[in-house]
C-alpha cells in the first residue's frame, strides 16, 4: 500500500494539475502574466484548445470532522473555446452554485464583449482519480454558450446558457457521500438606451438543479428569476445603477416548501483603466415562504468585486457578498451567508509570480422561524507560479482550511491541508 502511494506521488510530480482560469478566461488581474494567442503572431483567434494536468495530496480527502483520510489524486482536464469574431482571451465563465437562488453567484465583468455581434462557446471535461480511495473517482464537465447582438439603434440582445455536471465539495451539508448533480442555467437579457446616456436592461432566467442520490433529492428545484435595471454614467467609465431582482424558488418535492425573494439594490460599477475596476452594490431583500407556518424574513444585501493594480508588480482583488442561500441541511429553511475573499498578486520576476488568497465564509442556518446553527470556514492559500512559455504555466499551491460546524447540541471542527501541483497549457 505504501509503495503504491510512493509510485503514485512520483508520477504526479510530472502530470498533475488543477485547472487555472488564466488558461481559459479573461484575466481579471492585469499585473499577472497571461497565456494568449500572441505566440502565433496574431491578435485574436477563433479556436482555442487547452489542457490542464494536476496532482494533489490531501490529509482530509472527505473533509471529515473525524477519522480523516489522506490520499493522492490526479486530474486531467482537456477543453476548447471558440469565438466568432475571434478573441484574444476567453470570456469570464458564469459562476453558478446550487445554493444560490437563480444560480448566478456574482455579476460578470465582460468588457471585451461590447461589440455588435458575438458568438462564444466553451466546453471542458475533467477526470478525477485517487490512489487509495478509488470509490471517490469521478468525472465532471461543463458546456456554456453565449450569443450577443446589438442593433444599430443601440438595443442589444444576449443569451447565456450553461450545463454543468459536477459534485458538491465532499463533507458539506449532512452527507458523507460524493453528492453528484447536474445544473442547467439560461439567462436572456435585453438592453436599450431611451436617451443618449440612460440605459435600461431586463433579464429573465431559469436555473435547474438535479441531484443523483435519493438522499439529496430534497434539494432538487427549478428557479425562475427576473431583474430590471436603470443605469446612468456619472463619470467617464463609471455608472450608477439601481436594480430590482425577483426569484421564484420551486422545489420538486411536495414536502419541501418553496419561497419567493425580492431584492432592491443600488450600486456603482467602474472600469477607469486596467488599474482600477469594480462593482459594488447594496440593498434590501425580503423572502416569503409558501409554508403558512413560516413568516417572511428580510436582510441587508451586499455584493462587491474590486480590483486594483498597486504597481507594475503588485495587484489586489477583493470579493465580498452577503445574501440568503438555499439550505443543504434537512429541517432548515434557508442560509444567511457572508463571504469575504482577498487575493494579492506579486511578480517576483518576469516569469515567476506569487498569489496569496485569504478567505472567510460564515453560514447561519435558520428553520422554524429561528436560528438553528452555523458553519464557519477560514482558508489560506499561497501559490508559486512559473511562466515557462506564454502558453505554459506551472503552479505549486498549498491550501490550509479550518472548518467548524455548530448544529443543535453538536459542535465539530476540522482542519485540512492540501498541496497541488499544476501544469496548464492553452493557446
Amino acid at each position: 500500500m505504501i509503495s503504491n502511494k510512493i509510485c503514485y506521488s512520483l508520477l504526479l510530480v510530472y502530470i498533475l494539475l488543477c485547472w487555472h482560469p488564466t488558461v481559459m478566461h479573461a484575466e481579471s488581474n492585469p499585473a499577472r502574466p497571461r497565456i494568449t494567442s500572441d505566440i502565433f503572431g496574431r491578435k485574436s483567434g477563433y479556436v482555442h484548445p487547452y489542457l490542464s494536468l494536476s496532482g494533489m495530496y490531501t490529509d482530509n480527502l472527505l473533509n471529515a470532522f473525524e477519522d480523516k483520510k489522506e490520499d493522492f489524486g490526479a486530474f486531467v482536464m482537456p477543453g476548447i473555446w471558440v469565438a466568432l469574431p475571434g478573441l484574444k482571451t476567453g470570456l469570464d465563465p458564469v459562476s453558478t452554485s446550487t445554493a444560490t437562488p437563480g444560480g448566478m453567484v456574482f455579476e460578470q465583468f465582460d468588457y471585451q464583449s461590447f461589440r455588435r455581434f458575438l458568438l462564444y462557446f466553451n466546453g471542458s471535461y475533467q477526470a478525477e482519480t485517487y490512489a487509495e480511495y478509488t470509490d471517490e473517482n469521478t468525472e465532471s464537465n461543463i458546456f456554456e454558450a453565449r450569443l450577443r447582438y446589438q442593433m444599430k439603434s443601440g438595443m442589444a440582445f444576449e443569451i447565456n446558457g450553461q450545463r454543468y455536471r459536477s459534485h458538491d465539495k465532499r463533507g458539506t451539508g449532512f452527507s458523507t457521500m460524493l453528492e453528484k448533480y447536474t445544473t442547467n442555467y439560461l439567462l436572456s437579457t435585453v438592453t436599450f438606451c431611451p436617451t443618449g446616456r440612460l440605459s435600461v436592461s431586463a433579464d429573465y432566467g431559469i436555473f435547474q438543479v438535479d441531484y443523483d442520490s435519493e438522499t439529496y433529492r430534497f434539494r432538487d428545484r427549478e428557479d425562475t428569476s427576473f431583474s430590471f435595471e436603470l443605469a446612468y454614467p456619472v463619470l467617464p467609465k463609471t455608472r450608477l445603477f439601481i436594480e430590482y431582482n425577483r426569484f421564484d424558488i420551486n422545489y420538486r418535492l411536495s414536502d419541501q416548501p418553496g419561497s419567493d425573494e425580492e431584492q432592491y439594490n443600488i450600486g456603482l460599477e467602474w472600469y477607469i483603466s486596467s488599474k482600477s475596476r469594480g462593482i459594488v452594490k447594496t440593498g434590501y431583500g425580503v423572502r416569503s415562504f409558501e409554508d403558512p407556518g413560516s413568516r417572511s424574513v428580510n436582510n441587508y444585501i451586499l455584493e462587491g468585486q474590486i480590483g486594483y493594480t498597486i504597481s507594475s508588480d503588485t495587484a489586489l482583488d477583493i470579493t465580498a457578498r452577503r445574501r440568503y442561500q438555499e439550505t443543504n441541511i434537512p429541517d432548515t429553511d434557508y442560509i444567511d451567508t457572508t463571504e469575504l475573499t482577498a487575493n494579492c498578486h506579486y511578480n517576483l520576476t518576469a516569469r515567476i509570480y506569487l498569489d496569496t488568497e485569504l478567505g472567510f465564509e460564515m453560514d447561519d442556518f435558520y428553520g422554524n422561524n429561528a436560528r438553528t446553527g452555523d458553519e464557519k470556514t477560514y482558508t489560506v492559500s499561497p501559490s508559486l507560479n512559473y511562466l515557462f512559455k506564454k502558453w505554459l504555466v506551472f503552479t505549486l499551491e498549498y491550501t490550509f482550511e479550518e472548518r467548524s460546524l455548530n448544529l443543535s447540541k453538536d459542535s465539530l471542527s476540522t482542519e485540512t491541508n492540501t498541496i497541488l501541483f499544476n501544469i496548464n497549457a492553452g493557446i
